[in-house]
């Protein structure tokens, strides 16, 4: 796709030959610099309770448009349960020891929302416009199923807790809460279910509740399982379920009418695949429209969607690639999302208006990009980072037509980065988490600077030109981890030390290079080798040439290309001794079965080089296990299949386990995921004498699936 500076130039061109007054031309470059400026931010750090963790990211909506706030902060005293159960997920993908608590916040005033009797820690998950908050809690006992720690769904009115219990199980988790007080979500029952969602061990069903009626179970497409994140205004319900033939498809539920007084569940089906893709139902406006994505036909592609009564799934499209997900929607029906471009080399954060999808693009230094959360203005909020593995993420925002602008670069006073914006109301405040200068985690509250919050102490009221922010975000430091997900190590402090030490380097050379305008770019790399490790990963290497000045080396990758360079996309830059590079990692795995094309090139404060030779490799194929066996024996009540299999892979990280009734059946699913390196799985049946079962088992690794093992029939005894 044209890039928008790309078509002005056209489109400038264009109007020249054709002799159309300049004064046109001046004044299309005015309107673009003018929707280039964006508001400063007062920048509000929510805090702890005492702990050094607090976050906002996964609540829908974290903030309401009464810019209430919603959280979670750690306190200082120790989780007894830890680390069997800890949802704050630390820097590097630790756990969090603390016990932490549901937070509000009105004015940077953050205040802790009750526990259950006999519990502590809490969670919070939504917030209605009038101040109602949806969630979970420990209730303080232990699930005999599962041996975790039972959680409860609640709802906090005024700080005040209510248990909303669950459908006969042991746990409940909310979803979302609207202004009526209906709260919606999924709770276990008393039924024995080996494919519950959740893995409650019983089955796992979506519930609406209110204050009259209590937890009701609004039913399934014919499953046994289903969950209900999303409810609107008007008291319609989106999720997901398993159907008759154990596929999960989104759904749309209706409230009671006459005509059906239990409410109706609508199957919103699929682009031509047996299940959803990255989310299934992901969203819901108050005109009960959906969104979210949807395999297309053989279940390897998924696409985002959007879903429009009376249907059917409308497909959004891609921007070149593959892959998408449409993450949320307004009530205009405006959608935001991310979705991969030409050969996939890289997520983009997509903006979708009346059948136009258009690619946000990245901040520049980085490679992907995701779109978070919209508001009624078609402002859009996310992150964009190095590695398409929220490496070195940034917090972004897009509007008025863009190009996205670093949030970092509008908000001052603060030693921290924002690492991803959480989302985004209809006053344009912003909520986010970033990372301290000492490698804490924090929530954060983004106060826009104009007009419809005047007279805010410490605000900066004059407007930032969006190319000066881009400059500085070329500054950013490129291919460290990210505070947020990956290593833990890189602080706030060194990532801004580092920043100002590349600025600082960059002005020592700049007087020595402006007089010396014919110093020589460095020469190309040559005898580059890719070559592949596993499944998951390829390592390249290459040679420079003799007596060169290069500062480093950039390197390009594509997909069915044969020019990376020009075609392809530049995925790391490495210091001027590095010789080789290993593209995939087990967070960012590069695909098995698949050829990837690279070329190097090298630079210097004149430019960069041309490019190496181009090599390709293919990622290693995931071998498949071999000699499924079974034996059925009775022992009480229960009927036991002992399966057995030759593990093959030498990088898998788990095996999963698949099932059908019947001799000829070919409607398998999956019944067991087990660890690296399994080659044994029991499963146990109740009253089903003379049932053929039919199994078979495949390896994963980071890299994707391995084929099937040979099937093999059982007759229970």
């Amino acid at each position: 796709m044209k890039s928008k500076i790309l078509t002005a130039f056209t489109t400038i061109a264009l109007l020249a030959v054709l002799a159309i007054p300049v004064h046109l031309a001046a004044q299309e470059q005015q309107e673009k610099k003018e929707k280039a400026k964006h508001h400063h931010y007062k920048l509000v750090d929510m805090g702890t309770f005492g702990g050094p963790t607090s976050r906002n990211d996964g609540i829908y909506p974290p903030l309401n448009n009464q810019g209430t706030v919603i959280g979670g902060a750690d306190t200082n005293a120790p989780d007894s349960f830890y680390p069997n159960f800890n949802p704050l997920i630390l820097p590097g993908g630790a756990s969090d020891p603390y016990i932490f608590r549901a937070f509000e916040s009105n004015d940077g005033e953050l205040v802790a929302l009750d526990s259950l009797p006999g519990g502590y820690s809490t969670w919070p998950t939504s917030i209605s416009e009038n101040g109602l908050i949806a969630g979970t809690a420990i209730n303080g006992a232990v699930d005999p199923i599962t041996g975790w720690p039972e959680e409860t769904a609640v709802l906090w009115h005024r700080g005040k807790v209510t248990n909303l219990g669950t459908l006969g199980g042991y746990e409940s988790g909310a979803g979302m809460v609207n202004s009526r007080g209906q709260v919606t979500g999924f709770s276990g029952n008393t039924i024995t279910d080996p494919y519950s969602l959740f893995g409650l061990g019983t089955q796992t069903r979506a519930f609406l509740w209110d204050e009259r009626n209590g937890m009701q179970d609004i039913g399934t497409l014919g499953g046994p399982d289903a969950a209900s994140p999303f409810i609107n205004e008007r008291g319609q319900i989106a999720g997901s379920s398993y159907t008759s033939d154990m596929a999960v498809d989104p759904f749309l539920w209706e409230p009671p009418t006459e005509r059906h007084p239990n409410g109706k569940m609508i199957d919103l089906g699929s682009l031509g695949g047996t299940s959803g893709g990255e989310g299934d139902g992901v969203a819901l406006n108050n005109h009960g429209q959906v969104v979210g994505s949807s395999n297309l036909a053989g279940d390897v592609y998924y696409h985002p969607f959007l879903w429009t009564k009376p249907g059917p799934m409308q497909d959004l499209g891609t921007l070149g690639g593959n892959y998408g997900t449409a993450n949320v929607i307004n009530e205009a029906g405006d959608v935001a999302g991310w979705a991969t471009n030409t050969g996939d080399q890289a997520l983009l954060a997509f903006f979708w208006k009346n059948g136009k999808m258009t690619n946000l693009g990245t901040l520049p230094g980085k490679v992907c990009s995701y779109a978070h959360q919209i508001n009624s203005k078609d402002q859009v909020t996310g992150s964009s980072d190095d590695d398409c593995a929220d490496g070195n993420s940034h917090a972004f925002l897009w509007e008025n037509g863009g190009p996205m602008v670093d949030l970092n670069d509008l908000v001052s006073g603060a030693d921290m980065t924002l690492g991803g914006a959480t989302g985004i109301n209809d006053r344009g405040e912003i909520t986010a988490v970033g990372v301290l200068a000492n490698g804490d985690l924090h929530a954060f509250l983004l106060i826009p600077c104009d007009e419809n919050h005047p007279g805010i102490e410490g605000c900066d009221y004059t407007l930032a030109d969006g190319s000066a922010t881009v400059d500085v975000a070329h500054a950013h430091a490129t291919n460290i981890s990210s505070p947020l997900i990956n290593s833990p190590a890189t602080t706030v402090g060194q990532l801004n030390r580092l920043r100002g030490g590349m600025l600082a380097g960059a002005h020592k050379r700049l007087a020595p290079d402006f007089h010396n305008s014919h110093a020589a770019l460095s020469s190309a790399p040559y005898n580059l080798i890719a070559s592949a490790l596993n499944t998951y990963q390829i390592r390249i290497n290459w040679q420079e040439a003799s007596g060169q000045n290069q500062g480093g080396f950039n390197i390009y990758r594509c997909h069915g290309c044969p020019s990376p360079r020009t075609e392809g996309t530049r995925i790391a830059s490495v210091g001027a001794n590095v010789l080789s590079y290993t593209n995939g990692s087990s967070t960012s795995p590069l695909t098995e079965t698949t050829t990837y094309t690279y070329q190097v090139t090298a630079f210097n404060s004149n430019g960069e080089s041309g490019p190496s030779n181009a090599s390709s490799a293919p990622t290693k194929t995931e071998p498949a296990p071999t000699n499924l066996s079974s034996f059925a024996f009775s022992r009480g009540v229960d009927d036991i299949v002992d399966l057995r299999w030759t593990n093959n892979s030498t990088d898998d990280n788990s095996y999963y386990v698949e099932s059908c009734t019947g001799s000829t059946c070919t409607n398998f699913s999956t019944i067991a995921q087990l660890g690296a390196n399994a080659t044994t799985d029991t499963q146990y049946f109740q009253f089903a004498p003379d049932v053929t079962l039919r199994y078979r088992v495949r390896a994963h690794s980071p890299g994707g699936y391995s084929g099937y093992s040979n099937i093999r029939n059982q007759v229970l005894p």
